[in-house]
């Protein structure tokens, strides 16, 4: 995710102040912001989009419905990653969530015990997101 836009293929960073989304459980701006699209953008958008209506149009039921399965399985195929990395980015990590949320920091006071982290003592181990 970087805030831009993506018109005709071409990812464009909008004009203005960025818009943050809020983490209703902090309270807190997620990142990034995404910044307004000027008229210019939403021209050229409406343009590549109605250039593209016809032809899209004219094709045959088959192919319009592979070419949207393939975005979906597109979408599909960043699954884990993409939701692994926008909860750490956006919560932290286990660590930093259970802290925060259980641990000494917070109203609970837990001590993580056998829930810490192998290297801690624990039983928790971290696999790598790649």
């Amino acid at each position: 995710m970087t805030g831009n836009m993506l018109i005709g293929a071409q990812a464009v960073k909008g004009a203005g102040a960025p818009l943050h989304a809020i983490d209703p459980a902090r309270g807190e701006p997620l990142q990034p912001g995404f910044c307004a699209g000027t008229a210019e953008d939403v021209a050229r958008a409406a343009e590549l989009a109605a250039a593209a209506f016809d032809p899209y149009r004219a094709a045959p039921l088959e192919t319009r419905a592979q070419f949207l399965e393939s975005i979906a399985e597109g979408i599909l195929a960043l699954g884990d990653a993409l939701i692994a990395y926008n909860i750490i980015k956006q919560i932290g990590n286990y660590g930093e969530s259970f802290e925060a949320t259980l641990g000494k920091s917070s109203a609970m006071k837990l001590d993580r015990g056998l829930n810490a982290s192998y290297k801690q003592g624990g039983l928790m181990y971290g696999w790598p997101v790649r």
